[in-house]
């Protein structure tokens, strides 16, 4: 039966299985405590002839800082899953528990056989902040803890949910409350994309051609293709095409890049209206430079893309000041103004749909709500890429609007990733150097 009694402080512990790891600074409890005493009972339950906090350990900190000896307790049996049920029920009250720690206590719950069920209800989580904290609690919890400290949102932990692969959430999770998470992110949903377009492709194109591991030397590609989701119905095509041809067989290589690209090159062996000529050595090294370029290329134009979208992304979640609408408005007229393209800019930038005039509508009432974050979508619709067709760098700030607008969205937040640092600079290792042009 419950009981109240005055326990020696020196036999109260803290409970090792607390989701709440740290009690913070307790310097003006401690102070209260002194002048007013302990105003509420502590709950503890019997451990090895001492007790164990559930409910109290912020008041036991403050209380042994203040000087006492001894503290009042209610004095209950519980078994290990009531006492973490209920320690992570009153923090969850009192709003104490950090996600991370949320998730910690979940883990615990879970590892004890607990359903996820039975842990909603005796938590009083919601069914979805409940399924947020377990995938949380798939990650390691040090690094958890740490980008959390990092300055990580929960926006951002449901965000690495997308994420498929658990290894690549934990690498993503380094990077959470750094500049370079955004783009991070994106380049992996990219790659995730990229690898489940390739095992369709694969799916489709093994049983009517061989994989090769590199391309035939001295052997021209019969057919090209740049991997991505919409080439499905152009592989379709090409299996079509393979399957019809009975004279001839048929050889693939297929190549990604860490960038969310991948090539797709088609080698046809059969009978020729001609005669082959052997080629050269130096026909050879040109169709190797020509395919390098080409794929050079395509990865830069994701790039461009990738960081293409971050801005969008930005400028469609921008939501400007007075001085905020007053710098944009100025950046843009003293570099020539903005040609403003109603319906180009709603697709590209704030991702709308529809007919021609719902969408100029739509620009139309979003220039009154936001004009501020239309003069950035305006202007970023001018930024072209800045790369020539061997993939050699371009300095994009010859112009003086591409550098203007650039600063301009870094004074009003965003947040521009290593990557595309180096992509405006020309140090991204992607551009071709002088001596492969």
């Amino acid at each position: 039966m419950d009981q109240i009694i005055n326990i020696d402080i020196n036999k109260l512990h803290p409970h090792p299985d607390n989701p709440r790891r740290s009690v913070e600074d307790v310097t003006e409890l401690a102070d209260s405590i002194r002048h007013s005493g302990v105003m509420q009972n502590l709950t503890v339950v019997p451990h090895e002839g001492d007790y164990r906090v559930i409910i109290g350990h912020r008041r036991l900190a403050a209380a042994k800082e203040a000087g006492l000896t001894e503290l009042p307790c209610r004095v209950v049996e519980m078994d290990q899953v009531e006492q973490i049920h209920t320690m992570m029920s009153e923090n969850m009250q009192r709003k104490d528990l950090t996600p991370p720690e949320e998730a910690f206590g979940v883990q615990m719950l879970l590892d004890l056989g607990e359903s996820d069920k039975d842990i909603q209800q005796k938590t009083g989580m919601s069914r979805t902040t409940f399924y947020h904290r377990k995938a949380m609690a798939q990650l390691p919890a040090d690094e958890l803890q740490k980008s959390y400290e990092r300055g990580g949102t929960l926006a951002d932990y449901v965000a690495l949910e997308q994420i498929k692969d658990l290894q690549v959430r934990t690498n993503l999770l380094k990077e959470i409350g750094t500049k370079n998470f955004e783009y991070k992110l994106s380049q992996a949903k990219s790659r995730q994309e990229l690898n489940e377009t390739v095992k369709d492709v694969l799916l489709l194109l093994e049983p009517v051609a061989k994989k090769l591991k590199d391309s035939p030397k001295g052997c021209s590609y019969w057919k090209y293709i740049y991997i991505q989701k919409s080439a499905i119905n152009e592989v379709k095509k090409t299996v079509a095409e393979i399957e019809a041809d009975s004279a001839a067989d048929y050889s693939f290589v297929l190549n990604t890049n860490n960038y969310g690209s991948g090539w797709l090159y088609i080698y046809r062996d059969g009978p020729q209206e001609e005669p082959v000529r052997a080629k050269t050595e130096e026909e050879i090294e040109r169709e190797r430079k020509n395919r390098e370029r080409k794929e050079r290329i395509d990865a830069l134009n994701q790039l461009h893309a990738d960081f293409k979208a971050l801005r969008a992304a930005f400028i469609a979640s921008f939501r400007e000041t007075d001085a905020d609408l007053k710098k944009a408005m100025t950046v843009c007229l003293q570099n020539g103004g903005c040609y403003v393209q109603k319906k180009k800019t709603m697709r590209d930038v704030f991702g709308g749909s529809g007919t021609d005039d719902a969408l100029e509508e739509a620009f139309d009432a979003l220039s009154k709500a936001t004009p501020g974050a239309v003069l950035l979508a305006a202007m970023e619709e001018d930024v072209e890429d800045c790369f020539d067709w061997n993939g050699g760098y371009v300095d994009p700030f010859e112009d003086d609007r591409t550098e203007a607008y650039l600063k301009l969205l870094e004074s009003l937040g965003y947040s521009m990733s290593d990557a595309e640092k180096a992509y405006w600079n020309g140090t991204h290792e992607l551009f071709s150097k002088e001596d492969e042009a």
